[in-house]
């Protein structure tokens, strides 16, 4: 039984026994405790135990009544770095209850108290930080501390920050992409001007944190800016631009010209570009008329969910684009061959008896010889979908590779492949059934003998 008694209490915080210092912290965590108790416990989070500093963390993270950043906000000066984290975690955690005190911490701290209180006040998101942080800004002529305040200011969107913002813009090169970021976290008619007239005269990476910030600040005016800027970039710039254009197009609902140079942007963006700006080229792409792209497309299906409907809308409504492309695509192995087979499964459900009035005998050769080198694909669900593909599509050439399928390694696809077998009115399908009679696995023998009595059954009925 622990004691109510604040002596006792201390005593125990301060014994040598780390569970009942544990214990004593739980119990504590559900009641009200008196000023010297709280200090203790502020102390502990310094303590040598580490189940001892998780528990007194937690208890003075959850317990804002307690006004424990009066006491906490002196460890930001620790010199032992776990000591001074775990401080500004629990001070995070604590909110805006910690602010008025992470603000009145900061005259007369070093350059790297500072910098530690002013990235707390930003990641707290409290107004009341605004003017301090500013303040700040204004006086201090440490790097680290005046990139520590434009980030925190673009973190709380202070408005009133902006034409400060951009008189350091102006100060310095090392200030200006953090600057443009922070401008675009705050947003305004100001700023998004600032940013326009800043983007020829910006340096590369500048460029960069302006395009980010336009894809949340950006308006109709500024999408049609950088869709003329994109004709000056290619490579990495231009995907970045493609992005935040395909953002803008979604949100204002813009309508946008596809130009040869727009399509060959966005070409390169799906074939180069990492997935997220892959995922933002093919969302434009799919929007603009005249910029239908049927192998990149291909190339990305089954990548994402959020462009994945749009493509297959796309891809089965050009179906006979889609045959042609396909085996050359297949060929290639992809990383998204089993969303491409199951899509030109669907495509021949749907249009089976059109293609063979609309698709030429070379395109589904073609077809057919890709779907054969899957047949020995290493994934069994591949192997097994693309000898159902050539069942439906070209039945000669299924037959001509019963041998491939017979040594199938998975007796699930040999199962499968006795029912296909037996739909097929040919002596080398019978054949081939017959042999699986004498399959090494019971259940395919079995159901290959079932299935020649079903058939042999139909032919006397």
């Amino acid at each position: 039984m622990i004691s109510n008694d604040k002596n006792s209490i201390l005593r125990v915080l301060q014994s040598g026994d780390a569970t009942l210092r544990k214990d004593t912290i739980e119990y504590l965590m559900f009641n009200p405790i008196d000023d010297e108790i709280l200090q203790t416990l502020c102390s502990m989070i310094s303590d040598a135990n580490k189940g001892v500093r998780n528990t007194v963390s937690i208890a003075l993270s959850t317990n804002t009544e307690w006004n424990s950043a009066k006491y906490l906000v002196d460890y930001i000066s620790s010199e032992d770095i776990v000591i001074r984290n775990l401080a500004g975690e629990i001070l995070m955690n604590l909110g805006s209850t910690s602010v008025d005190e992470l603000i009145n911490k900061l005259p007369g701290s070093n350059a790297a108290d500072e910098k530690f209180i002013i990235d707390l006040l930003g990641q707290i998101g409290d107004q009341a930080a605004n003017q301090p942080i500013i303040d700040v800004l204004c006086k201090s002529d440490d790097e680290n501390v005046i990139l520590a305040c434009i980030e925190a200011l673009g973190n709380l969107k202070a408005l009133h920050s902006v034409e400060k913002l951009t008189e350091f813009y102006e100060r310095s090169e090392t200030y200006r992409p953090m600057v443009m970021e922070a401008l675009g976290k705050i947003g305004g008619d100001k700023g998004r001007l600032f940013m326009i007239n800043a983007f020829d005269q910006s340096d590369t990476l500048t460029k960069y944190s302006i395009i980010e910030a336009m894809e949340t600040i950006g308006d109709e005016d500024s999408c049609n800016y950088l869709l003329r800027k994109l004709s000056e970039f290619d490579g990495p710039l231009s995907w970045s631009l493609i992005k935040t254009i395909s953002k803008l197009q979604d949100v204002y609902s813009i309508e946008i010209n596809c130009n040869e140079k727009l399509k060959n942007v966005i070409l390169d963006t799906i074939q180069e570009a990492d997935d997220e700006y892959k995922v933002a080229a093919v969302k434009l792409a799919l929007k603009l008329e005249g910029c239908m792209i049927v192998v990149p497309f291909m190339e990305v299906y089954g990548k994402s969910e959020d462009i994945d409907e749009g493509i297959k809308y796309t891809l089965m409504k050009n179906y006979p684009e889609v045959l042609k492309q396909l085996p050359g695509v297949l060929n290639k192995n992809p990383d998204n061959l089993k969303s491409l087979i199951f899509l030109l499964m669907e495509i021949l459900d749907i249009e089976s008896e059109i293609i063979k009035t609309t698709v030429d005998e070379l395109q589904l050769r073609n077809l057919s010889d890709s779907l054969t080198k899957l047949l020995v694909h290493s994934d069994e669900e591949i192997r097994r979908i693309s000898c159902e593909l050539l069942f439906m599509s070209d039945m000669e050439t299924a037959l001509m590779f019963t041998n491939e399928l017979l040594e199938d390694e998975n007796f699930w696809n040999r199962m499968r492949y006795a029912e296909l077998l037996a739909k097929v009115d040919d002596p080398r399908a019978f054949e081939a059934l017959n042999k699986l009679q004498q399959d090494e696995n019971e259940m395919v023998s079995e159901n290959a003998k079932n299935l020649i009595v079903e058939k042999n059954n139909n032919s006397i009925g």
